[in-house]
């Protein structure tokens, strides 16, 4: 078709030249102005308004026919040869101007054609640019971003840390005399390994909603119960994050020099591992069925040596609660409704423990921590020469779940206790606190104080959970443990302190 089209053109033009070399063997023969009679004069005038009104001529001229002013333009007659020149030459005028027009109908006709397939050109030009970019980006462009993130997060997360730093400095600088000093003069031993592993008192510890970022929380705190605690309590996560990756020396070294000794709840979220950095791991949505099993083979030795490395290099005591409640299926994915067995958390376990002794992380103990209202805890026990302390959180949920009412210390802890006893090691309540709302809190701590001298005497250390924001339990807004809000709570909390 466009062969044809072209070709059409081409004679369109071809004729169009003829006529043209016609027009022009006719200007020269063309008579002067002055020599022009009425005739002369009048055609041109005919010729003009025919130009402007090209479709009334057309017309007449598919009729055979032309305008009478045409005819009689000077007066002349139709047979008057001048006159019939005069007709020729404005057909050949018309049939150069309507060749032009069809020229340009069908110049316009194509660009008009060519006009979409130009348009679907572009379009077509664009969308392969597009995908070589999202192919770039998905090759290489997505590891740069990713690389830029993570630097970008590790300075953030590493400017957070000197904050930290500086604050719990500050922290030092101002209390001096009353911190360290007072750490050290009740608990002359704390340093030791050994008088850790078998305390002769109870040692009291405290988690705090503000850590890792702030030392604040746990100022006030201490400053609202005229209390430094022995124990501080953090929590870290295994991953690839920045401030998941290594083992937290500064924050260790911090609480060092405020003259307590750390505890680092450490937890094998196994899904927190890049993917493009670790292409032997399984990918991240599978990683968390028989996780344990997996720890167990040595899959994360890369992870846990070198973070073993890392607190055998801080050097001081540190209290080690690695995978907490692993034997309840409805919180951690290290958990048994992941298809992690007895066996395989203490094969897992068993094999950390081998890394950090082949690694000489001997400053560490090790606190094996279930959860006692769930049955057949003792299934999980790695054995004697692998713990060092047992423990158990005990945290009052009072009304906030269905599973949940107004539990008393000793109601919490009564069932479990027997069985954590019997093993003969020193017993820590890990998470120590209750919520305000259906009960009375001051009551419950005045309690729980009675009972630990009176009930449960190889309780040998019980850390606070202070956290202000717990969000663990999805409910509608975050759960606050702080003795604090509660003013008669926070009194009996520190008179009881006072005494210790």
């Amino acid at each position: 078709m466009a062969l044809a089209r072209n070709a059409a053109e081409d004679r369109l033009l071809e004729r169009l030249s003829q006529r043209t070399a016609v027009r022009d063997r006719e200007r020269r023969g063309a008579v002067h102005p002055d020599l022009q009679g009425a005739a002369h004069r009048q055609f041109p005038a005919a010729r003009g308004r025919s130009i402007v009104g090209r479709r009334p001529l057309r017309g007449c001229r598919a009729l055979g026919v032309c305008p009478q002013t045409v005819f009689d333009a000077g007066g002349g007659s139709s047979h008057d040869d001048r006159s019939e020149r005069r007709h020729e030459r404005f057909r050949s005028l018309q049939c150069v101007v309507d060749e032009r027009e069809t020229v340009r109908g069908m110049e316009r006709l194509r660009s008009e054609s060519a006009g979409p397939r130009r348009r679907y050109q572009l379009a077509f030009l664009a969308l392969g640019w597009l995908i070589l970019i999202g192919l770039i980006f998905q090759c290489g462009a997505g590891a740069i971003l990713r690389r830029v993130y993570d630097r970008i997060d590790l300075r953030l997360t590493s400017f957070a840390q000197r904050l930290s730093d500086a604050e719990g400095d500050a922290v030092q600088r101002t209390q001096r005399s009353s911190r360290s000093a007072l750490v050290v003069a009740a608990y002359p031993k704390l340093a030791n390994r050994a008088w850790l592993a078998r305390p002769d008192r109870v040692l009291w510890g405290i988690y705090d909603g503000g850590f890792p970022d702030s030392f604040a929380g746990l100022s006030n705190t201490e400053s609202r119960l005229h209390y430094s605690f022995p124990i501080v309590s953090i929590y870290q996560a295994w991953g690839d994050r920045p401030d998941e990756a290594h083992f937290p020396s500064r924050l260790a070294q911090t609480i060092d020099r405020l003259g307590s000794v750390p505890m680092v709840t450490w937890e094998p979220w196994v899904k927190d591992f890049d993917e493009a950095r670790r292409p032997n791991l399984p990918p991240a949505n599978e990683r968390e069925y028989a996780s344990l099993a997996a720890i167990a083979r040595g899959d994360y030795d890369f992870y846990v040596t070198a973070w073993a490395a890392e607190a055998a290099k801080f050097g001081r005591p540190l209290f080690l609660r690695f995978a907490h409640e692993m034997n309840d299926p409805y919180r951690y994915p290290w958990g048994p409704q992941n298809g992690n067995r007895p066996d395989d958390f203490i094969a897992a376990w068993r094999h950390v423990h081998l890394i950090f002794q082949k690694m000489n992380a001997t400053n560490v103990l090790w606190v094996w921590s279930p959860h006692i209202s769930m049955p057949w805890f003792e299934y999980y026990y790695p054995g004697d020469e692998w713990v060092d302390w047992t423990g158990t959180g005990v945290l009052n949920y009072a009304n906030v779940a269905s599973w949940s009412r107004w539990w008393t210390f000793h109601q919490i802890l009564e069932k479990g206790y027997p069985a954590l006893a019997k093993l003969g090691k020193p017993v820590m309540v890990t998470e120590f606190g209750t919520l305000t709302e259906g009960g009375d809190a001051r009551q419950w701590y005045a309690d729980a104080f009675r009972d630990l001298g009176d009930k449960y005497r190889a309780v040998r250390a019980v850390v606070f959970f202070n956290q202000p924001h717990d969000s663990t339990l999805l409910t509608q807004e975050p759960l606050d443990w702080s003795m604090l809000q509660d003013p008669g709570a926070t009194l009996v909390v520190r008179e009881r302190l006072s005494h210790r």
